[in-house]
């Protein structure tokens, strides 16, 4: 029975006939077999039968069996994760397709086994063995194949940070790309050549072939390619300032990327925008984009990455500046998150830490004292970060904060000793809009404890509100500070007449 009669037959009847047959009939049932537990995805089992076909393959001393059987555990091994087992597979088919003088398949094997070095982080051996796969894709006279194997090879190149190296590999792949009119991989190759160009510095060579990606993507309507060839080159053209070819760009990907609900890249490019926005001076307008790139990137839950701190760095100085409280709790979270978990590669530490503290600062104004708390305590790795404890002014805020949440535990003593250990400071500081806080908790937990500061300081707190425009507050205090001053004059009345007449008078 030939293959295209056992490929006719049931996985059932497959298994029976391999438990029947013999010697090549048994290897070829077993080839079958493995191939169709493939298309099924049962990779173990394939695997199991597959090197049942590499030991008949042995015993007859076949050498296109045991190429393809080898392939086939290769393939299979792979889908189950089992990295090295996958390469070795694949390496061992390359001599007996070799044998059996299919050179093409050989190449093939190798470009599949360099998949699973590049899992493993072998780059070294992928280079090696990518160079042994393009020597048999030209004999072959395979170029699709020889383009596949220079691409690789220079992606491996790449991922050793040997970028001058991999630029000649793919400009080789290049060319035949093109030979061949394969438009969405030139657009590829180009993307990875401006990449190499913009690590080593060469920024106007990567802005020639980004946009050569990008035009090429627009002409041959390849939405996928337009979008991410089209955001790298917005971001590229907004970091050396150009902005008007940039807002253009992205205003292109956001009209490709919502036309196909592609929320990512649309939250991407409303980033980007509201960055070109700023830097142009159209603060409202940058304001609102940046709003509307954290909702859209939080709305599908997308893990943080740099464009969602683009998106929040320039939301959070302008809601600072507006007093939008909510905002910069938003925006100061998804900045210090980021930074946090990519050990700060991209947050400027001034910029984290007045992040943070004004998010503190926000969640006390908000009045939501456990994540206040819950923020204030883990500062260690903010603090660590941006460290704080060299700055004055910082130092200043981060008692302020530790106030807030002391105030929040009604722990009054401990608010009076952080508050006033900030005090002559501020004989030599301008007033800001946090010191109105700072009087307003001291007088408070004055007041609690009944102390007789606390009307001096109330009265500080409320004029300080007002001087900053802060009339919501100052006039929320204006009765209360009212009401303690007058209190203290009649507290200072009694005990003069007392003194005078010796007795307390009824007021």
């Amino acid at each position: 029975m030939d293959y295209e009669q056992l490929s006719e037959l049931s996985i059932r009847d497959l298994w029976e006939r391999l438990n029947e047959t013999q010697h090549m009939e048994k290897a070829d049932t077993a080839l079958v077999l493995s191939s169709r537990l493939l298309d099924q995805r049962s990779y173990a089992e394939s695997v199991a039968v597959s090197e049942q076909a590499v030991q008949i393959g042995e015993q007859l001393q076949d050498s296109r069996v045991q190429g393809e059987a080898w392939t086939r555990v290769g393939i299979c091994c792979f889908f189950l994760e089992q990295y090295s087992e996958s390469v070795d597979a694949y390496m061992r088919s390359v001599p007996f397709l070799l044998s059996e003088s299919d050179e093409s398949s050989a190449a093939n094997s190798i470009r599949h086994a360099i998949d699973g070095l590049m899992q493993l982080e072998n780059y070294e051996e992928a280079v090696r063995v990518a160079k042994e796969g393009q020597t048999y894709a030209e004999m072959a006279n395979n170029d699709h194949l020889l383009a596949e194997l220079l691409s690789a090879h220079a992606n491996a190149l790449v991922a050793s940070d040997l970028h001058i190296e991999a630029i000649p590999v793919y400009e080789s792949a290049r060319e035949v790309w093109k030979r061949h009119q394969q438009v969405h991989r030139v657009i590829d190759t180009d993307a990875m050549l401006a990449h190499c160009h913009e690590l080593l510095g060469d920024t106007n060579m990567a802005l020639v072939l980004m946009k050569n990606s990008y035009e090429l993507a627009v002409a041959a309507d390849r939405r996928k390619m337009i979008v991410v060839q089209g955001l790298r080159l917005g971001r590229l053209h907004d970091l050396r300032d150009e902005f008007a070819p940039a807002e253009e760009v992205l205003d292109n990907v956001w009209a490709v990327a919502s036309r196909h609900e592609d929320f990512s890249s649309m939250a991407s490019a409303k980033a980007w925008l509201a960055n070109n926005y700023r830097q142009t001076e159209r603060l409202d307008l940058a304001y609102e984009t940046a709003k509307a790139a954290i909702m859209i990137f939080d709305s599908i839950g997308e893990t943080l990455d740099f464009d969602y701190v683009v998106a929040a760095a320039v939301a959070h100085p302008i809601a600072v500046e507006r007093q939008d409280h909510e905002w910069i709790v938003r925006s100061a979270t998804g900045m210090l998150d980021y930074g946090h978990e990519n050990g700060w590669p991209d947050v400027d530490a001034i910029q984290a830490a007045e992040a943070y503290l004004s998010k503190l600062e926000s969640l006390a104004e908000l009045g939501r004292g456990d994540d206040l708390v819950a923020t204030f305590e883990d500062q260690a790795p903010y603090e660590n970060a941006v460290g704080l404890e060299g700055d004055a002014d910082r130092v200043r805020r981060m008692r302020m904060a530790a106030a807030e949440v002391a105030w929040h535990h009604k722990d009054f003593l401990a608010v009076i000793d952080l508050v006033n250990s900030r005090m002559p400071e501020l004989e030599n500081m301008e007033y800001r809009a946090c010191d109105a806080r700072a009087y307003e908790l001291l007088a408070k937990a004055q007041a609690e404890l009944q102390m007789s500061e606390a009307a001096e300081n109330l009265a500080m707190a409320h004029a300080l509100y007002f001087r900053f425009s802060r009339y919501d507050k100052a006039l929320e205090l204006q009765e209360a500070a009212v009401a303690a001053g007058m209190a203290k004059l009649r507290a200072r009345r009694v005990k003069e007449l007392i003194a005078e007449t010796g007795e307390a008078p009824d007021l």
